[in-house]
């Protein structure tokens, strides 16, 4: 059998001199360059490939830990006095039900055909399709329902869905 010529050859023969402590002709920098653009490079960008997706893949926080951890954070960051001196409450608002300092409207719950007829907007109670007709409810408030239709004219609005 040939003895192999070329890059390949002489990696194995600079890698056999960094090993047993030998000098290398060109510099030790060759050692570095040849693992990276030589026979290794598959490996080195597998391990990293694989590397890079198992630590996106990772989560230190299930969903539910984060949602619960977010709602502690906005209850924590809530101005609580200044929000109840304002007349506000303090309630659980938006599809995850984060705290927030909501103002309540004075008509709200009260069946409405219009948003005209509210302090805030008419809406359905839960997403029905968008051109039905329909009967809905002032907004109690800011932040509810999570996903609703706004009423116009007796007449349900494209679905919204905020938080």
């Amino acid at each position: 059998m040939q003895a192999m010529s070329g890059p390949r050859s002489r990696c194995g023969k600079w890698l056999q001199y960094a090993s047993f402590g030998g000098s290398l002709p060109d510099g030790a920098y060759k050692v570095a360059l040849c693992v990276v653009l030589g026979v290794r490079a598959m490996r080195v960008m597998s391990l990293a490939s694989i590397l890079f997706f198992l630590t996106a893949c990772s989560s230190p926080m299930t969903m539910d830990e984060q949602v619960e951890y977010d709602r502690r954070r906005a209850l924590s960051e809530l101005d609580i006095m200044g929000c109840l001196m304002a007349g506000k409450v303090i309630a659980a608002g938006g599809m995850f039900a984060t705290p927030a300092c909501i103002e309540l409207h004075s008509d709200g719950g009260k069946i409405c055909q219009d948003s005209a007829e509210c302090e805030g907007l008419c809406t359905s109670k839960e997403v029905i399709q968008n051109g039905m007709k329909a009967t809905g409810f002032c907004q109690l408030g800011f932040k509810d329902p999570s996903c609703y239709n706004e009423i116009s004219h007796g007449v349900a609005k494209d679905a919204i869905c905020e938080d």
